[in-house]
C-alpha cells in the first residue's frame, strides 16, 4: 500500500499539469520518505501519458484513469479517481494548482492523529500573491468557512473519504459536510497554491448560474437531511454572491470574488 495518493481531475489541462507535476515532484521530506501514488484521472479523454515518464520514480507511481466520458465534471472526476487509488491517506490537487514543498510531509505529520486536515491556502493571480487565507484559529468551524470563497482541499485517512457531488462546488459541500459535524484542523506551516487562470472552471461563461443552482440544491438537500448547519451555511453564501454581482455592477470593478470577501473578511 502507498502511504499517500495524490488525486489530480484532469481536463483540458495541457498547458498547467507539467507546473503542478512539478510541485509534487519537488517535495521535501525529512527521515522517512513516503511512498505515492499519483491519481491523474482524465475527463477530456485525452492521451497524458508522457506525464508518466516525467515524474515516475523511487517514491511516486502514476496510475491515469478514464471517466470514459467529455467533462463530466471535477465531482466525478475526483470520485473515479479515489476509487482507482490505494494510498492509505487521499489528498487533492487541481490540475491548475500546486503544493507548498513542505505540504506532504507536514500533513503527514498530523493526520494519524486527526485523521482529516487542511492547509493554509494562498492565491495567486499570475504568479503574484493576492489573498492568504489561514484561520484565525488552530481549527475551523462551518461558521468561519463562510468567510472564504473556496474549499480547503482535505488531506485525509481514506476512511474519512465520502463521495463527492457531480454539480460545481462540490468540494465546498463536501468539506462542510464535514464540518457540521467536528472541526477540522488548519496545518500553518505548509499551503495550497490556488492559481486564477482565464482557463479555470470557475472563470467561464455561466458558471456563475450553475454555482446559484448548486447551491440552491445543497441547500435543500440540508433541509432533507435535516441539517441545518449545511442549510443555513449555503443560504448565506447565495446571499453572499448576491451581494457580490451587486457591488460588482454598482462600481463596475474588475476584482474578482476572492479580493470581494477579502475586503469583507480582511
Amino acid at each position: 500500500m502507498f502511504d499517500v495518493s495524490i488525486i489530480i481531475p484532469v481536463y483540458n489541462a495541457k498547458y498547467t499539469l507539467k507546473k503542478t507535476l512539478e510541485s509534487i515532484n519537488k517535495q521535501k521530506y525529512k527521515k522517512r520518505v513516503p511512498k505515492i501514488e499519483l491519481i491523474l484521472s482524465v475527463d477530456d479523454n485525452k492521451n497524458y501519458d508522457k506525464y508518466r515518464s516525467e515524474i515516475d520514480n523511487k517514491i511516486i507511481k502514476t496510475k491515469i484513469v478514464y471517466t470514459k466520458k467529455i467533462g463530466s465534471g471535477p465531482g466525478n472526476t475526483r470520485n473515479i479517481g479515489f476509487k482507482n487509488s490505494t494510498g492509505r491517506y487521499v489528498c487533492f490537487l487541481d490540475a491548475d494548482d500546486g503544493y507548498s514543498d513542505n505540504y506532504i510531509y507536514e500533513m503527514l505529520k498530523q493526520v494519524k492523529k486527526e485523521k482529516l486536515l487542511i492547509a493554509v491556502t494562498k492565491i495567486f493571480n499570475k504568479e503574484k500573491l493576492i489573498m492568504e487565507y489561514k484561520g484565525k484559529n488552530k481549527y475551523m468551524n462551518l461558521k468561519e468557512l463562510i468567510k472564504y470563497p473556496f474549499s480547503f482541499h482535505p488531506f485525509m485517512h481514506r476512511s474519512k473519504f465520502r463521495m463527492y457531488e457531480n454539480l460545481p462546488s462540490q468540494d465546498i459541500y463536501n468539506l462542510t459536510e464535514h464540518l457540521s459535524e467536528k472541526k477540522i484542523k488548519i496545518i500553518k506551516k505548509a499551503y495550497y497554491k490556488l492559481n486564477l487562470s482565464k482557463e479555470s472552471l470557475t472563470m467561464k461563461k455561466g458558471f456563475k448560474h450553475k454555482i446559484k443552482l448548486a447551491y440552491k440544491k445543497y441547500l435543500i438537500k440540508g433541509i432533507k437531511k435535516r441539517n441545518s448547519k449545511i442549510s443555513r451555511h449555503f443560504a448565506q453564501r447565495l446571499i453572499l454572491n448576491k451581494n457580490y454581482e451587486e457591488w460588482k455592477n454598482r462600481y463596475n470593478s474588475k476584482k474578482t470574488y476572492y479580493e470581494f470577501l477579502g475586503g469583507l473578511h480582511g
